[in-house]
């Protein structure tokens, strides 16, 4: 992928804001818990996060991919993924957490550190002054939005669930309404993977017509590239010749061998004909759950 050099100076800029006022964030956190016996494992986590958030930003992202864990906190990673996907821009997460923490701090300044049970029942029940943690799960998310939605060179991987949610959509076709569209292509990818390609996502803006490239090794060291484009549609919303003049498009920018447009529900006369004529590979939904369960059940 070709990176904006304009895109990776905003990005270093936003991370360089991220790790200020949530590193600050989290040294308030573990201030504020500094004696209560208790919570000390929970401020060892915070101080932990603090003294990351002020070496770079590769030890402040491993340390939160280590507090998040490994497979065991696969729901945690696919919360994380559906709640950074109401915001149209990964940016718009991040703001929202720079906000709330700033906030957090601005207020409790009138606090400073919790001494007694009691001084934390009534921080806990404080109108304006929530307990830390009520926030935590927002933190999270903007931890996911630059990290591994927005990075351009993301090295994070958070457990992966697609062979499971697989395995129930080829169990209960009535899934599918329930995925969303950037899930559905996520899930698309694991299943050139699964076919022995190597496959990539595309950013979710500026994709050129392309949601998918994936790359099929053959014989002596060849390879074929196919620019896969993926519509998340209603089943009574056939793909008509919009969708495969995109794919077409995709195909000549990104110099591709072929393309492939896979889709929750049918296509056109018009489109068949049109993919045929420039030998594109057409899946609908029949297609779909026809090949699920050989593959994963």
């Amino acid at each position: 992928m070709n990176l904006n050099p304009s895109d990776i100076a905003y990005w270093e800029k936003m991370d360089h804001d991220f790790r200020a006022v949530v590193g600050e964030w989290f040294a308030w956190n573990a201030e504020t818990l500094r004696l209560l016996p208790k919570y000390q494992d929970i401020r060892t986590g915070y101080l932990r996060m603090a003294e990351a958030a002020s070496i770079s930003s590769e030890a402040f992202a491993r340390e939160w991919k280590r507090s998040v864990g490994p497979g065991d906190h696969a729901d945690i990673a696919e919360s994380l993924r559906e709640e950074s996907r109401r915001f149209r821009k990964p940016h718009r997460a991040i703001d929202v957490v720079l906000n709330v923490c700033k906030a957090e701090i601005r207020f409790a300044k009138q606090w400073g550190a919790v001494q007694s049970e009691d001084e934390l029942k009534e921080f806990e029940n404080n109108e304006v002054m929530r307990w830390p943690s009520d926030h935590s799960l927002v933190v999270d998310h903007g931890f996911y939005a630059i990290y591994i939605a927005w990075r351009p060179d993301t090295r994070i991987i958070v457990p992966d669930n697609r062979p499971t949610l697989l395995r129930a959509l080829a169990l209960d076709k009535s899934l599918w309404r329930a995925i969303s569209p950037r899930q559905f292509e996520e899930l698309v990818a694991y299943l050139y993977e699964t076919l022995g390609c190597r496959a990539t996502l595309t950013q979710a803006t500026r994709d050129f017509g392309a949601d998918i490239l994936a790359v099929h090794s053959g014989p002596l060291d060849s390879e074929l590239l196919i620019a896969v484009q993926v519509k998340k549609y209603a089943a009574d919303h056939k793909v008509g010749l919009k969708g495969v003049f995109e794919l077409h498009g995709a195909v000549t920018h990104y110099r591709a061998d072929t393309g492939h447009l896979i889709t929750t529900s049918d296509f056109t006369g018009p489109a068949r004909r049109f993919a045929e004529s420039n030998r594109y590979h057409l899946v609908g939904l029949a297609s779909l759950e026809k090949e699920l369960p050989r593959l994963f059940l």
